[in-house]
């Protein structure tokens, strides 16, 4: 009996291999661009059709080996969900990575031992299966059908690359974690924009993104800003926004600045992140990457007033945008240029 099975084994990865071969023969066809669109049509519902046949095949294997391993183990010995009587499958996975910067893309290695950690791994990745990974799919991937994912681990094949099959609504997810990631990369952009200013003020200045949330003296979120350059004498508190809506949003960072120059200085506060801005002075610094050309005018007054640093985005550059001078020392100003005139 487990002779006859491993000979169906064997036939069916036979099988398998035949078909894989002419998947390859019709993905180089596909790519043929004298290709008519009637040929190319033709070709798309062949692949289909193959491609159905190598998932049964596929299936098909994974129960003779079950099978099989049932004959050799015993029903009693054998766990399918994971038990070390099956044997692992090390396979590759595509799929993104995200970190404090940006999300790329990147191949992992893993190595599945039953239904269970195939299921964790799914879980773990937010996809709805696994698709293998054909010869030539990048180039063909405007003319494929999508083929039918994997979830069940007598499906996968041990050594082969697989891509992730999104769920339903993971789309959204994505492109929100995408602009996250975005958001978080224009953040640090600013941030190391102001390190290279203050630096200039203050050489023992460094970006410090530990202290971005402040918590008190019972281990709570306090406070959270976007950035923070630390020097002996002075700090840089930052305020990054996508699009500038009003001078609320300048009053909140010279507010914020305010209170964590204050609470630094409290004995309460001696055991916490505050205390890392004791005896600096406490500068807020604000920067929106949109801004309405009739809103530009608020936005340098408002800053000005609330003695905040104002900088912007020119081109792929950040820097300081204007002069950061007290109202009332502009007037002094005026009214000395006035008497020189009289």
């Amino acid at each position: 009996m487990a002779a006859e099975l491993k000979a169906e084994i064997k036939e069916t990865k036979t099988e398998i291999g035949t078909v894989k071969a002419e998947l390859s023969e019709i993905n180089t066809r596909l790519r043929d661009p004298a290709l008519s669109a009637d040929d190319k049509a033709a070709l798309q519902i062949e692949k289909k059709q193959l491609t159905d046949k190598q998932q049964q095949l596929r299936k098909q294997e994974g129960l003779l080996r079950t099978k099989l391993l049932i004959l050799i183990a015993g029903p009693a010995d054998l766990d399918v969900q994971g038990s070390s009587s099956v044997e692992p499958k090390c396979i590759r996975v595509q799929h993104s990575v995200v970190d404090e910067l940006s999300e790329h893309a990147t191949v992992t290695a893993f190595k599945i031992t039953g239904q269970q950690d195939l299921k964790d791994l799914l879980k773990r990745l937010n996809a709805a299966g696994l698709i293998e990974v054909m010869d030539g799919e990048e180039e063909t991937a405007a003319v494929t059908i999508p083929p039918v994912a994997i979830t069940h681990f007598t499906d996968l094949e041990g050594g082969k690359l697989y891509r992730l099959a999104q769920e339903a609504g993971t789309t959204l997810t994505s492109a929100r974690r995408q602009l996250g990631s975005i958001v978080a990369a224009q953040e640090n952009e600013m941030t190391q924009a102001l390190q290279r200013d203050a630096q200039e003020e203050d050489p023992s200045c460094v970006a410090q993104p530990q202290l971005r949330i402040l918590k008190d003296s019972y281990g709570r979120d306090e406070m959270e800003v976007d950035g923070v350059v630390l020097g002996k004498d002075k700090a840089f508190t930052l305020s990054h926004k996508s699009t500038f809506t009003g001078a609320s949003m300048i009053t909140e960072i010279a507010k914020k600045a305010n209170t964590i120059q204050h609470k630094s200085a409290l004995p309460e506060y001696a055991g916490t992140l505050y205390a890392c801005f004791k005896g600096k002075e406490v500068i807020p610094v604000f920067m929106a990457e949109n801004v309405a050309p009739e809103k530009s005018d608020i936005v340098r007054k408002s800053c000005q007033e609330q003695r905040v640093r104002l900088y912007r985005r020119t081109g792929n550059a950040i820097g300081p945008w204007a002069s950061m001078k007290r109202p009332e020392r502009m007037a002094v100003a005026s009214r000395g240029t006035m008497r020189r005139v009289l």
